[in-house]
Parts: structure tokens; C-alpha cells; sequence
């Protein structure tokens, strides 16, 4: 979650965040790097996210399904 004033926003690109280009962004990234633990991508993504992007302020979800055998999903959200 990236808290926006989108009031200006006037159905403009321009005016807000291109989340396709985050995406892709965001998924060069992780993709380029080595993590061992959801914790680290989590930081290392806001973080990359909030310099690239020039966001004060987000709140990021990372999960891993299956990650573990008894559990459906392993979560990890950070606000930053």
C-alpha cells in the first residue's frame, strides 16, 4: 500500500504512480538478486521501492506459498 493524495490525479498517469512500471521494476530486482529470507526481500524491496519511486511512505506485504509444509503461506508486512 502506497498512501497517495490522488485528488489531482484527473485520470492522468502522469499524476500518479505507473504500477505496471513498479512491477516490472520490483521484479527485475528481485529477480537480479539472492535473498534467503523473506525478511530481506521485504527490506531490500521497500527500500528499492521508496528511492526509485521517491515514496515517503508504503506498506509492503512479500509472501512465500509453501514455504513451509504445515503452513499455506509465510507473510511478512512491513511498514516503512
Amino acid at each position: 500500500m502506497i498512501p497517495l493524495d490522488i485528488s489531482r490525479c484527473n485520470d492522468t498517469l502522469t499524476n500518479t504512480i505507473d504500477y505496471a512500471q513498479l512491477c516490472d521494476k520490483v521484479t527485475t530486482f528481485v529477480s537480479s538478486q539472492s535473498f534467503q529470507l523473506i525478511e530481506t526481500v521485504a527490506e531490500q524491496v521497500a527500500t528499492f521501492i521508496k528511492t526509485t519511486f521517491s515514496i515517503q511512505q508504503l506498506t509492503l506485504k512479500v509472501s512465500k506459498p509453501h514455504a513451509v509444509s504445515n503452513a499455506g503461506l509465510i507473510q511478512v508486512i512491513i511498514e516503512r
